[in-house]
């Protein structure tokens, strides 16, 4: 009787363990094949330019940009996260979309006056106690993304910026040209400057230990186009500014990370209703991305800068901050540090009157209207007087 039950009970433990694999084998057939929850696209007033997103089964928000129906940014992850809610976990509240146009006279950049026109898709989503805003614009030069979190009940905060899920998975065998984002006093702690060089680089010798520095251009293989990558609207975010990094080596999959630049203090620490930086990508030909204003333009109606106390300033000094006495010009800027002698033995920089009666000079002969001295004009003791006969002979 032992034995018949023995055999009864082996039998049912390998049927089970059966229909077991097999509801399994099921169920990973089903997890294979489940639909994404939603995709969306939008696209540039001119057609050219169009974003696609997918939200998978899983939750994951990804997207593509196409230009002419060439892959400009193959799928890449959309998102970032927070210390205060799960933006992993969210239900799709709100779908909008509307057109983006308006036009500005410009005090500083390329051309006088600019007009814009993009199209918008706002994706909302509810997490636990926050809505999280995914906004998309296309413009007829390229698109651009932000992000904008809130808490649900329309109460005011501080809420950590945990990080940003952000990716640009360039195309492959893309080539681009890029500044390494790196300390140039690493002993004395993060001081970036954005004073090495831009090298044209092959994406897949990238690793993942290597900071890239915004702005970033490459080529998109096979084609005419070029995409440059970088960040607007960084006043009055809370942030300093991102920089790029390789997700793994090799992938060709840039990730922005948030960068506390110079500051010692915690700067994701960041007050809500909060709206994120504007991730930009300039796409066309290289006239194109090289005249494009789509930094200035996701500003929509921004005013020139002006101090905090300017309502309490004199009224001549107010007037300071319409920018009527700006004459626009082109600059000679005095940026380089030259080395010259047998193996660079000879140092000229910018502490020193001859490279700025050089620049000068050279101001002079191309017709320009002004010079720009960078960094180290005030190296010594003499500089007041220096940058006065300097002023004296600029202006004869």
């Amino acid at each position: 009787m032992k034995k018949s039950l023995l055999i009864l009970l082996c039998i049912v433990t390998c049927l089970t363990a059966c229909f077991g694999l097999t509801a399994c084998g099921q169920t990973d057939d089903k997890v294979d094949n489940l639909s994404d929850k939603g995709t969306w696209s939008v696209a540039s007033p001119d057609g050219s330019i169009k974003a696609n997103l997918v939200l998978d089964a899983y939750g994951k928000l990804t997207y593509s940009i196409e230009k002419d129906g060439v892959s400009v940014v193959a799928k890449s992850s959309l998102g970032m996260q927070i210390a205060e809610d799960d933006l992993k976990v969210t239900t799709l509240h709100r779908e909008s979309r509307r057109s983006v146009k308006g036009e500005y006279e410009n005090l500083t950049g390329k051309v006088a006056s600019v007009a814009y026109n993009a199209n918008e898709l706002t994706l909302t989503f509810k997490a636990w106690t926050f809505y999280y805003d995914v906004v998309v614009r296309c413009y007829d030069d390229g698109y651009a993304f932000r992000y904008n979190v809130r808490k649900a009940d329309g109460s005011e905060g501080v809420m950590t910026v945990v990080s940003e899920d952000t990716t640009f998975a360039l195309p492959a065998d893309s080539y681009m040209w890029a500044q390494k984002y790196a300390s140039n006093k690493p002993k004395a702690g993060n001081f970036f400057s954005y004073e090495l060089d831009y090298q044209k680089r092959y994406i897949g010798n990238l690793d993942d230990q290597e900071y890239i520095a915004m702005p970033l251009m490459y080529q998109v293989p096979d084609s005419n186009y070029y995409s440059l990558i970088t960040e607007s609207e960084l006043i009055g975010s809370g942030f300093y500014g991102s920089f790029l990094k390789t997700v793994q080596n090799n992938s060709g999959i840039m990730q922005t990370v948030h960068s506390p630049a110079t500051a010692n203090d915690n700067d994701n620490q960041v007050a809500y209703p909060y709206k994120s930086p504007w991730r930009v990508g300039i796409v066309g030909d290289m006239k194109t991305v090289q005249e494009s204003e789509l930094v200035e333009k996701v500003y929509d109606d921004a005013e020139a800068w002006k101090p905090d106390n300017y309502d309490e300033l004199p009224q001549e000094e107010q007037e300071i901050y319409n920018y009527d006495w700006v004459e626009p010009g082109v600059c000679a800027w005095s940026w380089l540090v030259y080395n010259s002698g047998l193996n660079g033995s000879k140092k000229t920089d910018q502490s020193q009157t001859s490279l700025w009666n050089t620049y000068c000079d050279l101001a002079k002969q191309m017709g320009w209207k002004y010079v720009l001295l960078d960094g180290g004009w005030n190296g010594r003791s003499s500089w007041k007087s220096d940058l006065k006969q300097f002023c004296t002979r600029a202006k004869q």
